[in-house]
């Protein structure tokens, strides 16, 4: 005999209690799972996993027997793996999805909190709250055994992001400086050891931004999704590769810091971002992966790091993608070695950006062609328009790669247009890291000597 025993009225488990003889042959809930996804603008609450200890047909669960608070209901269906798209038959567990927004700063189903919970003045980081929702199952339900999985108030009792939780989370530290460094890593299927049978892959570096500084080693996964848009299924299809995304720790220092004047800036490397360096060294000594394509990529802060990175060691990428950040803060000496080391350069950002002037960009530029470089600009009219999303997007990129191509240059500037990069035109990455031909510029590099490290 069953009986249904995770009901929860007024919040209260009613787990492993006997219920009255009414509620004989009824089905029991295992659990129930929030599904998050990081979107264009950070992670957000998509799904709910009823999981049953019994299998239910399709058909026998509708959208009308559930209600979640606050949301809409996209789409209902069974299936015996819990996962997102995965309609099946039958199946243990009931997947409802939810409709989410598309409208620019639409928070609908975040997970996010931009600042200090404690309400300390610190510099503001994103923090990631667990979801909290209200699940009824409106009605009962039939399993296929004829047992009953009686309606109630159900409690969400995990959460997992399925991108996110695909990479492995990790911790160095640095003997050197005593530097603890958390990072994500996510190994394609089949690569967990070095095999010499294995054909080496890319390795894609990704530099947060300031806002997720912190040592919870998931902020950098959730505020924005820079890192995983390498990872999705489709992505990896076309470019197999490892994904790497530290955390930097100190949250009062960025990736790299000033060692020159307010008037003459010189960006230098900090112990988190050399921990970063022996990382990507340890990674690549102790998995197979193609020393010829390393990729660095970062945004805002992490788009600095990424160009002082590439500074410090010019061999070390293949090429690399910067986003909303980079600008001159690096001698006229450093600029002349990256040039040197002839690393392919895309640059994206508004030209409206807050936070990091598209002037300070444009400097930077100017810094590389004083130093020899042919760099492709394109701004003004010739600029991107950020709401351009799918096809439009990828033909606009396209365009400017060939104009680059065409020009002989392997440094290549995209200003997106006043007012087209919203609710905040500093958020630009939005727009090029889910791009799949920026994708395909980065991966189509490999460097002439594959790098050694040192």
């Amino acid at each position: 005999m069953k009986y249904f025993s995770s009901l929860l009225i007024a919040g209260t488990s009613l787990l492993g209690a006997s219920l009255p003889a009414m509620a004989a042959e009824a089905a029991k809930v295992v659990d129930v799972t929030a599904i998050t996804d990081t979107q264009e603008e950070g992670e957000k609450f998509v799904a709910v996993a009823i999981h049953y200890n019994e299998a239910i047909a399709a058909g026998a669960a509708k959208v009308q027997d559930f209600t979640v608070r606050d949301r809409e209901i996209k789409r209902l269906y069974v299936n015996s793996s819990g996962k997102l798209g995965d309609a099946q038959a039958k199946g243990d567990f009931v997947v409802i999805e939810l409709a989410t927004s598309d409208v620019p700063g639409n928070t609908l189903g975040s997970t996010l909190y931009y600042g200090f919970v404690d309400g300390s003045d610190r510099p503001k980081l994103t923090n990631r709250l667990p979801v909290q929702a209200v699940v009824l199952q409106n009605s009962d339900l039939k399993t296929i055994d004829g047992d009953t999985a009686r309606g109630g108030i159900l409690t969400v009792t995990q959460q997992t992001n399925p991108i996110v939780d695909s990479f492995q989370s990790m911790s160095f530290t640095d003997p050197e400086s005593g530097m603890t460094v958390k990072y994500r890593l996510y190994i394609p299927k089949g690569y967990d050891t070095k095999d010499a049978s294995l054909k080496p892959l890319p390795l894609v570096v990704f530099l947060h931004g300031s806002g997720e500084r912190g040592d919870n080693n998931v902020s950098q996964m959730v505020g924005n999704p820079s890192a995983v848009e390498f990872v999705r299924p489709e992505a990896q299809i076309k470019h197999q590769a490892f994904v790497l995304a530290p955390q930097n720790p100190d949250v009062s220092t960025a990736w790299a810091r000033n060692d020159g004047t307010p008037d003459k800036a010189n960006w230098v490397t900090t112990p988190q971002l050399n921990a970063v360096k022996k990382i990507i060294d340890q990674t690549v000594s102790k998995y197979s992966i193609d020393r010829a394509r390393i990729y660095g990529s970062g945004l805002s802060q992490g788009s600095k790091g990424t160009m002082r990175l590439s500074m410090d060691y010019p061999g070390m990428f293949a090429a690399q993608l910067n986003s909303s950040g980079v600008d001159n803060r690096y001698s006229d000496e450093d600029a002349a070695k990256l040039v040197a080391s002839k690393n392919p350069i895309w640059a994206l950002s508004a030209v409206d950006d807050p936070t990091n002037p598209s002037a300070d960009v444009r400097k930077l530029m100017a810094q590389f062609e004083n130093a020899g470089a042919i760099v492709t600009q394109r701004t003004g009219e010739q600029g991107w328009n950020g709401f351009l999303r799918g096809q439009g997007a990828n033909e606009k990129a396209q365009a400017q790669w060939q104009a680059a191509k065409a020009a002989g240059s392997e440094i290549l500037y995209s200003e997106y247009v006043a007012g087209t990069v919203i609710p905040n035109p500093h958020a630009s990455w939005m727009a090029n890291f889910n791009n799949e031909v920026v994708r395909d510029w980065l991966f189509s590099h490999v460097n002439a000597s594959p790098y050694n490290a040192e």
